[in-house]
């Protein structure tokens, strides 16, 4: 039920045995934002800019609006740390970020480092419930703290993105003190 592959088979091997035990492929960063205004289209580009500026070089950025959902979970599967930047939409997930996280679950996304960044001019809640959704996939370890955006990133925002940049480049390099579990609010 498919081509006949003669060569490289140790390659397809590889491949297949990362994939089936949801072994990363590459130590690697996908950003994934929603965004309703570009606020949070900008806290990702920060964020990803704060990565290149901690040596981390493998860094991809997605619009999960904009790019088809086969792509988004193909990065997914190729990469170590997974960020997700939302923004609060009617007090719930931007619809595009929660289509993209049940995506994940339906799939059995698990064993990957993760972070959140939620946007909310009144009030933020993004961050919390993509953190009950992660909760319920498995071996999901959480860098750094959550960074929550009042609309446009200020100063003291980017500072938490450096900050955050820093806990990913750390945890990339295999520092394990960064990350805790990711856990469902009581």
């Amino acid at each position: 039920h498919g081509p006949v592959w003669r060569k490289n088979i140790g390659w397809f091997i590889d491949k297949y045995v990362k994939w089936s035990t949801y072994t990363p492929e590459e130590n690697a960063v996908m950003i994934a934002y929603a965004s309703v205004y570009g606020n949070t289209a900008n806290v990702a580009d920060i964020l990803a800019s704060k990565l290149a500026d901690a040596g981390v070089r493998n860094v991809k950025v997605y619009d999960v609006s904009k790019t088809h959902g086969s792509y988004l979970i193909g990065e997914a599967f190729r990469a170590s740390h997974l960020v997700f930047c939302s923004a609060t939409y009617n007090m719930g997930i931007f619809t595009p970020m929660k289509n993209f996280l049940n995506d994940l679950v339906a799939h059995n996304m698990q064993n990957r480092k993760v972070s959140f960044v939620e946007n909310g001019t009144w009030s933020p809640a993004s961050g919390q419930l993509m953190q009950d959704i992660v909760a319920t996939m498995p071996d999901m370890v959480q860098v750094g703290d959550l960074v929550a955006i009042r609309s446009t990133p200020n100063a003291a925002n980017v500072e938490e993105l450096t900050e955050l940049a820093g806990a990913i480049a750390a945890s990339l390099s295999g520092d394990e003190s960064v990350g805790t579990a990711v856990a469902t609010s009581d």
